[in-house]
C-alpha cells in the first residue's frame, strides 16, 4: 500500500517474493490543477517594474487587474496580468504604464508607511475568501475588497460591510500572525508614492496576489509479509511549476482623467 498525501492511500498490487535488494513498482497520475500553478519565480524583495491600473470592477479575479511590463526574462515576477486589490479606499489616481516598486507583505524592508500595516491579517484574508451563496463575482470581488479595507483601517467602507465580509474580517482578527506558505497566496505591494490622504495627484497604493506554483508531494508504502508490517521511509518530491514569461509589454492607452472612487 501507497499512502500519498495528494494521491490519498491505494493498493500497489501483490507482488511475488522480493529478494533482498529488489523492489516493486507502481504508478498512478495526478491532474494538475489550477491551484496548484503559481504566477511568480520568486518573492520580490524590491523590484522595479511598469505598471498599468485595469478599470476599477472591471478585475477578473478581483475588484482590479494589475497589469506588469518591462520585465526582464527571468524576474522574480514576470511580465503579465495579477489579480489586484485596493489599499486605500478614496483615492483615486491610477498608474499608466508607469514605474512603481513591488515588496513582499511578509518581508522586512517595507516602506516605513505600509511597514506597519497587519499584512497578516490581509494574508489571511486573500488565502480565506468567503463567497455568499448565489453571489456574482462583482459582488464576491466587494465582500474581499472590502474585508481587505477594513482590516487596513477603513472604518466606514463604500458598501458598507455585508454579512460575507464581516465573517472574512472576523476570521483575519482571530489571525493576525498568518503568515503564508509556500504554496499560499501573497500580497505583494505595489508601491508608487506611499501612503496618502489628500491631494489631487495622489496614486492609490495596491496590492497583487502572488503565488509560488509548487506541489509537494510526501509518500510512504507499507507491506505485509507473513503478518509482519514493514512501512518504509517517508519519501518526498517537489515539482515547481515555472510562469511563462510574456514578452509582450502593455501600452498606454488614453483613459479619462477622472476614474470612479476605489
Amino acid at each position: 500500500m501507497v499512502n500519498d498525501d495528494r494521491l490519498g492511500t491505494f493498493a500497489c498490487g501483490p507482488a511475488a517474493d522480493l529478494i533482498p535488494g529488489a523492489s516493486v513498482t507502481c504508478t498512478r497520475t495526478y491532474v494538475i490543477q489550477s491551484s496548484d500553478l503559481g504566477n511568480v519565480l520568486h518573492l520580490p524583495i524590491q523590484q522595479p517594474t511598469n505598471v498599468t491600473y485595469g478599470d476599477w470592477l472591471g478585475g477578473v479575479n478581483s475588484t482590479m487587474d494589475v497589469i506588469l511590463s518591462g520585465n526582464a526574462p527571468g524576474s522574480d515576477v514576470p511580465n503579465g496580468t495579477y489579480a489586484g486589490w485596493c489599499i486605500e479606499e478614496l483615492l483615486t489616481g491610477s498608474l499608466y504604464d508607469q514605474l512603481a516598486t513591488l515588496y513582499t507583505s511578509t518581508h522586512l524592508n517595507l516602506p516605513s508607511d505600509v511597514a506597519s500595516l497587519p499584512w497578516g491579517k490581509v494574508n489571511y484574508i486573500l488565502n480565506h475568501k468567503i463567497r455568499g451563496i448565489g453571489k456574482t463575482d462583482g459582488e464576491f470581488f466587494k465582500d474581499v475588497q472590502t474585508a481587505i479595507w477594513v482590516v487596513l483601517g477603513e472604518p466606514i467602507p463604500t458598501w458598507g460591510i455585508s454579512y460575507d465580509a464581516q465573517q472574512m474580517i472576523n476570521a483575519a482578527n482571530a489571525n493576525p500572525g498568518y503568515v503564508p506558505g509556500l504554496t499560499d497566496t501573497v500580497a505583494v505591494i505595489v508601491y508608487s508614492d506611499g501612503i496618502n490622504s489628500t491631494g489631487s495627484d495622489i496614486i492609490q497604493e495596491v496590492i497583487i496576489e502572488a503565488k509560488l506554483g509548487q506541489i509537494t508531494n510526501h509518500a510512504t508504502a507499507t507491506a505485509t509479509v507473513g503478518g509482519i508490517t514493514v512501512t518504509s521511509n517517508p519519501a518526498e518530491v517537489t515539482i515547481r511549476f515555472v510562469p511563462v514569461y510574456n514578452a509582450v509589454t502593455s501600452k498606454l492607452q488614453n483613459r479619462p482623467a477622472v476614474k470612479s472612487k476605489s
